[in-house]
């Protein structure tokens, strides 16, 4: 924690410009850092980026905006892949393997580079968590019945919103080998 704390202190913007000077015990020093909410994330942006990466391939993350503000962070290439990695462990706890083909339900209308390279690589048809109308949902699980996913990925909420939409409409003919949530809302 204390190398953490002194690097931030020298290498990132916005804790350079502020008044502290840190002692080495990561327990007093901690209380010297700012707490950052969302809001504050948005207003200084690149200012939280490590110096030494002034005008180099980042890649901007961005938030669901689910809790109503969107908030952006910033990668290297390396820490984003590595995101993916951790993210792609975690679903493979809950049954997925490579090469089976993803129904998955997010919030992301507009799907950068890389994450389309993700559903191609991945075999995934996105589909928005928070468009579950009867007209979507039906176009979308009758074009997955004859696709035949073997997983299903998205939030409880939409996961669940989809499972009644599929009831109602009586759509019965996707077998997924497993389901998976995602954090929510």
């Amino acid at each position: 924690l204390n190398a953490i704390m002194k690097y931030a202190k020298e290498n990132v913007p916005f804790y350079q410009k502020l008044e502290f000077d840190l002692t080495g015990n990561a327990l007093k020093d901690i209380k010297k850092f700012p707490i950052i909410h969302k809001s504050t994330l948005r207003e200084v942006g690149k200012e939280l980026v490590v110096s030494s990466l002034e005008g180099k391939d980042i890649i901007c993350q961005k938030s669901s905006g689910s809790s109503g503000l969107q908030s952006e962070i910033f990668l290297t290439q390396r820490e984003y892949l590595r995101g993916q990695a951790v993210q792609t462990s975690f679903w493979e706890w809950g049954g997925f393997r490579i090469g089976g083909k993803i129904l998955q339900l997010g919030m992301s209308p507009k799907r950068s580079f890389m994450k389309r390279m993700k559903d191609i690589f991945l075999r995934t048809d996105y589909q928005l968590a928070y468009n579950i109308s009867d007209e979507v949902v039906k176009k979308a699980l009758l074009k997955n019945e004859k696709r035949n996913p073997d997983f299903f990925i998205g939030y409880a909420s939409a996961l669940y919103g989809y499972a009644q939409k599929a009831e109602q409409l009586g759509i019965t003919g996707i077998k997924f080998k497993s389901v998976i949530s995602l954090g929510d809302k």
